[in-house]
């Protein structure tokens, strides 16, 4: 777990503010980086961490947002050292740089990172940097463009976030981005099959928002003021299992290749091979194990 150590205005001498970690099982807590601290890649060190400094820790390592006197930006901690993920001399997608402000809420997922931006979303992924939203993306299946950016939530592959549009009228949802785009998980248009129960709002919490690697748990305000807590699992999408088996011979016998866990394999063909003959097959239900 990291955490925020937070100043104490009654001490004498001022102690520097930090960020600290310590393991879910309990035992010792280890700062990992305070105020005064060199930054990462220049700039100085670092200004007082605050309320705003929320740091995110996936499998050991911890992200943050940080600034010093002439830059900020996003760092990581990892092995007992501090690097830099982006700052305000990083290039940006569509030109210049990252010079402008930095939301406080970054994630990351192995080496995929997300961050928001001014008023935008970005995403940094295997070290190529893509924007994500601005305030010129279409609502998806609605009306104008979102503009407000916050939660975002990242699972193998899948960045989950939170957005709305500050216009009239009024759009917000919580959205889901992959490499085929945004599509909407819930938003304003969502019906949840109970009359009178429309929602006004959705509250989606980055470090509790996966349930597991395809399902996530998100809070919903209804017009008559109630609320509730619901979850959300993503289907496999459909598409098509393909391979290749070459033969030098004649040959007969079973062909076995790798399924995957949670797609559902349908039987297309089966046929005898003659000379030159090639056909498609896919078979049965996969589970993460030989598929035969």
């Amino acid at each position: 777990m990291a955490f925020l150590i937070r100043e104490y205005t009654s001490s004498t001498p001022r102690l520097p503010t930090a960020l600290a970690v310590i393991p879910a099982a309990g035992g010792t807590v280890s700062v990992i980086v305070r105020e005064g601290d060199t930054i990462p890649n220049g700039g100085g060190t670092f200004s007082k961490f605050d309320s705003f400094n929320i740091p995110w820790m996936h499998n050991g390592a911890v992200v943050f947002y940080g600034r010093g006197t002439s830059r900020s930006g996003i760092y990581e901690w990892s092995g007992g050292s501090l690097s830099m993920v982006v700052d305000s001399t990083t290039a940006r997608p569509g030109g210049g740089t990252f010079s402008g402000t930095f939301g406080t809420e970054p994630v990351k997922d192995g080496q995929d990172y997300a961050f928001i931006y001014s008023s935008a979303l970005y995403r940094k992924k295997n070290g190529t940097f893509s924007l994500v939203a601005n305030s010129l993306t279409p609502v998806p299946g609605g009306t104008g463009n979102l503009s407000i950016y916050t939660s975002p939530s990242l699972r193998s592959g899948r960045l989950i976030f939170h957005a709305t549009r500050s216009a009239s009228p009024a759009e917000f949802g919580i959205y889901l981005h992959t490499d085929d785009g945004i599509t909407p998980i819930v938003d304003t248009r969502t019906d949840f099959g109970t009359p009178g129960k429309v929602p006004v709002s959705y509250g989606l919490a980055r470090s509790g928002a996966w349930v597991n690697d395809s399902a996530i748990a998100f809070r919903v305000t209804f017009s008559d003021k109630s609320t509730a807590i619901y979850k959300a699992t993503f289907q496999p999408a459909a598409g098509e299992f393909t391979g290749r088996v070459v033969f030098t011979g004649p040959r007969t016998g079973t062909i076995t290749v790798t399924s995957r866990s949670g797609y559902t394999y349908a039987l297309l063909r089966t046929t005898t091979l003659t000379a030159a003959d090639q056909q498609q097959v896919s078979s049965l239900a996969g589970t993460g194990n030989d598929l035969v």
